[in-house]
């Protein structure tokens, strides 16, 4: 069985739209999921603009994480990359969780739309952050 298997109805160009909770601020743009060469890790590049700031960010997603399921590697403006893992949650859900933050990534709404819903720590408590979603393009 490939590793990635669970992650492939991920692959893909997706029209991304949503919320910032609370405050209004829309989402908007694209992401899109692609397999590397040698088919042993998945390259996610989103580009998206929140409110007024472009926001572009290069994801590389394979491997092994530590604590389980798979390693993902944000770079975006910051000197170091982020080390997030992916975990399969149940047969429709993704788990991603880093650093003060998590998402579930929910593929039910079948092969031609995925919504996320964001959280973040906000005064030591898990919050609602955004919820997003992707219609695909490709």
């Amino acid at each position: 069985m490939n590793a990635l298997g669970p992650l492939l109805p991920i692959l893909g160009t997706w029209n991304t739209n949503g919320r910032v909770v609370g405050d209004g601020v829309t989402v908007v743009g694209t992401d899109t999921y692609r397999r590397l060469p040698g088919e042993s890790w998945i390259a996610h590049d989103v580009d998206v603009v929140m409110g007024t700031d472009h926001v572009v960010a290069h994801e590389l997603i394979g491997g092994e994480h530590s604590s389980g399921g798979w390693a993902m590697y944000a770079f975006d403006s910051a000197a170091q990359p982020t080390l997030m893992r992916l975990t399969l949650q149940d047969d429709t859900t993704l788990l991603l969780e880093g650093d003060g933050v998590r998402s579930r990534l929910d593929l039910r709404a079948g092969t031609g739309r995925m919504r996320a819903e964001w959280e973040r720590v906000d005064d030591g408590a898990w919050a609602p952050w955004m919820t997003l979603t992707f219609d695909r393009i490709v």
